[in-house]
Order: structure tokens, then sequence, then C-alpha cells
């Protein structure tokens, strides 16, 4: 959210995100156990965009074996500047097939 005219503006998310997302996974495989019982079909709710909580809830969850995500959606306010958050957070870690809910 821009403070100056209190629009949302899209940003990029950041490299770094992809390695915190790649040490999230290694912590995950190294407390699961070796066969994992059918993933759970997952839709996320988020307004992703405003602060950093939902960024990571989403890199996280998206490496989670237990967890099959169907559709992200997004919530409050400038729903169309979220999902394009969200659209650039699931193309930078391969996720793009996941539809996106306004």
């Amino acid at each position: 959210l821009d403070p100056l005219n209190g629009k949302m503006s899209c940003i990029s998310v950041p490299r770094w995100l992809l390695l915190l997302t790649s040490i999230c996974r290694r912590g995950a495989d190294a407390a699961m156990p070796s066969s994992v019982a059918q993933a759970v079909p997952t839709i996320i709710d988020t307004d992703v965009g405003t602060f950093m909580d939902d960024t990571f809830a989403l890199a996280f969850a998206l490496e989670l074996p237990e967890l099959d995500i169907k559709l992200v959606v997004t919530a409050s306010h400038d729903t169309v500047g979220r999902a394009r958050v969200a659209a650039k957070h699931l193309s930078i870690v391969g996720a793009d097939y996941i539809p996106i809910g306004i």
C-alpha cells in the first residue's frame, strides 16, 4: 500500500523469497515422515500485498506436500492488485497453474 496516495501498488516478489521457500522446504522434508497420506485439497484466502505475513504463508503452503492447493482467492480492498501480487508469486515459484479468484 502506497502511504502517499493510499493505493495498492504492484510489487515484485523479491528473489530472497525463493531462498526462504527453499529453506522452508528443507525443514519440512526433515520433519516429514517418509510416506505422506493423500494431500488435502486446499483453497487459500489471502490479502497478500500489504504485509509480508501472507507472502510467507503462501510460500510455505506451496511447499507442503500435505496440501493440494486448488485455488488462491484474494480478499479485501484492491483485490485485482492483490491478485497480481499472488500471480507474480505463483509464477516465480513455478505454480502458475493454480487459478486465482478475485
